[in-house]
C-alpha cells in the first residue's frame, strides 16, 4: 500500500500526465484534476495491466501524444485489469470490473472535469477493454465531452447501435472516432470470440452503422499496426495515428497558434 502511494506521488510530479487512480474501488477515484487548460485527454488502457504496467502505458501515450505536438493536458486513469492467468472466463470476470468502473468512479471523474472544466475540450480515449468504460460517461448523460476516440475496441460490436447498450453514448458526445484494425487476429478475432459470441468492435467496426444515432466515423489503422494488439503504443507505429487525432484531441485556437508559429518561423 505504502509503495503504491510513493509510485503514485512520483508519478503526478515526474510525468507529464496526471495519474487518476481505481485501483482502490470501482466506486470512487484517487487523484485530483488539475488546474483548467484549454483542453484535456484522458486515456485508459486495457486488459491485463497492474499499476506498473499502465504508468507504463501512460509513459508511451503521453510520449508520443507531445511528440506529435499534442498541448492538451494529459490524464491516464488506472483500474485493476491484471490478469494472474490469461483465459476467457478471466477476461469475462475483468469485462464486469471494467462495467462497473466505468459507471462508478470513471463517472464520476468524469463528471468532476467537465464540472470544475465547463469550458475544456474534453476527449476520452481508451484501448482494448478500456473501451467499455469510457462509453459509460456519455450513456448515463454526462454532457461536456468533445471526442471519444475507441483503439482496437474489445467490446462487443453492435453495443453503440440502437437498443443496445451504450446506444445513448455517441449522441451525448460531438464526435466518435473508432480506430479498428482488421489485422488483429489473434486477440480481437480469435481471442476475442472465446469470450463472446460476437465480434470485436475493434476488429472491423461497428456491425450496423446505419443503426447508430450520432456523429461518427470509422477509421481503419491495420496498415500501420498489422497483427499486433498492442500497437498504438509502439510509437514506431503509430505515428500516423497521433498525426490524424492529435490536432482532434486540442482547441481551434491551439492549432490557429501552432499555423502561425510555423508561418513566422520560415520568415
Amino acid at each position: 500500500m505504502i509503495l503504491l502511494l510513493l509510485l503514485f506521488i512520483y508519478n503526478v510530479y515526474a510525468t507529464p500526465y496526471n495519474v487518476i487512480s481505481s485501483f482502490d474501488s470501482t466506486d470512487y477515484y484517487t487523484g485530483s484534476i488539475q488546474t483548467c487548460t484549454p483542453c484535456s485527454i484522458v486515456w485508459v488502457h486495457g486488459y491485463g495491466a497492474d499499476y506498473n504496467a499502465a504508468i507504463q502505458c501512460f509513459d508511451q501515450i503521453s510520449s508520443s501524444y507531445l511528440k506529435a505536438g499534442g498541448t492538451c493536458n494529459i490524464y491516464g486513469f488506472a483500474w485493476d485489469s491484471e490478469s494472474q492467468a490469461i483465459t476467457p472466463q478471466d477476461f469475462k470476470e475483468k469485462m464486469k470490473l471494467a462495467d462497473k468502473i466505468g459507471a462508478g468512479s470513471f463517472t464520476l471523474f468524469i463528471k468532476d472535469l467537465t464540472m470544475k472544466c465547463p469550458g475544456s475540450k474534453i476527449s476520452l480515449l481508451a484501448h482494448s477493454l478500456g473501451d467499455r468504460i469510457i462509453f459509460y460517461p456519455p450513456n448515463e448523460g454526462i454532457r461536456g465531452i468533445s471526442n471519444i476516440i475507441a483503439i482496437s475496441a474489445a467490446i462487443d460490436y453492435d453495443v453503440l447501435e440502437k437498443s443496445h447498450e451504450f446506444e445513448y453514448a455517441i449522441s451525448n458526445v460531438n464526435n466518435t472516432y473508432i480506430a479498428y484494425n482488421s489485422d488483429d487476429i489473434y486477440v480481437l478475432d480469435i481471442a476475442y470470440s472465446l469470450a463472446s459470441s460476437k465480434k470485436a468492435l475493434g476488429l472491423n467496426g461497428m456491425h450496423d452503422p446505419d443503426n447508430v444515432v450520432g456523429n461518427f466515423k470509422q477509421i481503419d489503422f491495420s496498415e500501420d499496426w498489422g497483427t499486433e494488439h498492442p500497437a498504438v503504443y509502439d510509437s514506431e507505429v503509430n505515428t500516423n495515428f497521433w498525426k490524424y487525432f492529435a490536432p482532434i484531441t486540442e482547441t481551434d485556437f491551439d492549432i490557429f497558434k501552432k499555423y502561425m508559429g510555423e508561418v513566422f518561423s520560415k520568415k
